[in-house]
């Protein structure tokens, strides 16, 4: 592979991965604000039954 086309495949990468961050660490935010905000009925909620265990997302890098 040419640098060039290299490069263009890097910038698609890194792209990509700069918005799974950033959706990670909104949607790890709105876990912790559900999770410490739960419904007033929760053995009623289908919805709290679904978040109440669930556990952030974390990224693991492998060199």
């Amino acid at each position: 592979m040419n640098n060039s086309l290299f490069n263009k495949q890097f910038q698609r990468l890194s792209s990509l991965f700069d918005g799974a961050d950033d959706m990670i660490h909104e949607y790890n935010l709105l876990l912790v604000y559900l999770q410490k905000n739960p419904p007033k009925n929760p053995e009623n909620s289908i919805a709290w039954q679904e978040v109440k265990d669930l556990k952030p997302f974390t990224i693991h890098s492998i060199y």
